[in-house]
Formats: C-alpha cells, sequence, structure tokens
C-alpha cells in the first residue's frame, strides 16, 4: 500500500523510465459503501523501454480520496503477468 503523497511520488519516479503505458482497457468501476473509496479493474499495455517488447497487466487498484486528494493507493496484479515483466526487464536493469 502506499500512503502520503510522497511516497507515492517517491514509488513512481523509481519506476520512470523502464516502461511506457499506451493503452488501458477493460476498465471496470465498482460502487463501494464508502464515498471515500474507489475500486477500479483494468488492463493496462505498454512497452518495456529498453527492449520494446510489449506487454499488458491486469490490475484491481483501491483508492481512497480525502477532499480531493488521493492519500492511500492498493495495487493487486496478476502474478503471474508481473513475473513475465520482471523476467523482462532483469536483462536490461542487470
Amino acid at each position: 500500500m502506499t500512503t502520503g503523497r510522497e511516497t507515492m511520488r517517491a514509488r513512481m519516479k523509481a519506476t520512470a523510465g523502464l516502461w511506457s503505458f499506451h493503452t488501458v482497457d477493460e476498465v471496470t468501476l465498482h460502487e463501494t459503501a464508502d464515498p471515500e473509496v474507489a475500486i477500479a479493474e483494468f488492463r493496462v499495455h505498454g512497452r518495456i523501454t529498453a527492449t520494446g517488447e510489449p506487454f499488458a497487466l491486469t490490475y484491481i487498484n483501491v483508492i481512497r480520496v480525502v477532499h480531493g486528494l488521493i492519500v492511500s493507493s492498493r495495487d493487486y496484479g496478476n502474478p503471474q503477468e508481473s513475473l513475465t515483466l520482471r523476467t523482462a526487464l532483469a536483462a536490461p536493469i542487470a
């Protein structure tokens, strides 16, 4: 879970440049009993920057918004898809 603006910025900055996203599809938004919480399912498509290799990842994202600001974000991804991406990234990073 990522909590707080600076933590979220650091998380995004740490992976900047490793990949680029070009499409999001299969988006489903779920209603919740808590008006501060949004749940979204989606699939993102992109390319690994170093190799140009395409990838697609499926996620569920749980976001808490307070006074118009995201205060926490939890991402749940498909572990098999994530392993494929990590394996593809290992060579360019090493």
